[in-house]
């Protein structure tokens, strides 16, 4: 079971870049132009696979994107550059939020290089929003960090340990209690 839903998983993946890469060359094909356009690639984390959409305006590039849990960070490492940029990304909600306890959405908090960053808050839906972080010459690491970043295991792990300790008391409980008591 855990094989097919890897392989559902890739397969969807897979499926979301090559539309997107379909998209894309359509719209380059119909003349819009290229600076409007954005990119994918797929973020890799704990098996399962994610597309993130992102655009760079002025010089820069990404060489990967990465989860950092504890601080509930998507991590951007950047190619060397040799001046100034903007990144755009087109964050879902079911791989990086910003909300507060009523669901409300907060800030992204952002980091070029370590010095903070205000991000700038593009467009938002039910399902996604976009920011944009502009960057120096030479910059090498754009964080942003968030309320939530996918997977979110502790509500899981909470649960299976609360329902693996059911299953022992009731399991005791059938059994008439532990042997030798």
């Amino acid at each position: 079971m855990s094989d097919m839903r890897k392989m559902i998983s890739v397969l969807a993946a897979t499926s979301a870049l090559s539309f997107i890469s379909f998209l894309e060359i359509n719209a380059i094909a119909f003349g819009q132009p290229s600076s409007d356009q954005y990119s994918a690639t797929v973020l890799n984390v704990d098996g399962n696979q994610y597309v993130i959409r992102f655009k760079i305006n002025g010089e820069g590039s990404i060489q990967n994107i990465n989860v950092d849990k504890n601080s509930k960070s998507l991590v951007v490492m950047l190619a060397p550059n040799h001046g100034n940029g903007t990144l755009s990304m087109q964050l879902t909600r079911n791989i990086i939020d910003a909300r507060d306890e009523n669901k409300a959405d907060t800030n992204y908090i952002a980091s070029v290089d370590g010095t903070p960053q205000t991000p700038r808050e593009l467009e938002k839906s039910d399902t996604a929003r976009t920011i944009s972080v502009s960057f120096p010459k030479d910059a090498r690491q754009i964080m942003i960090s968030g309320t939530y970043v996918v997977p979110e295991f502790e509500t899981i792990a909470a649960f299976a340990a609360v329902t693996a300790g059911m299953i022992a008391v009731l399991t005791i409980k059938k059994s008439g209690g532990p042997k030798g008591m």
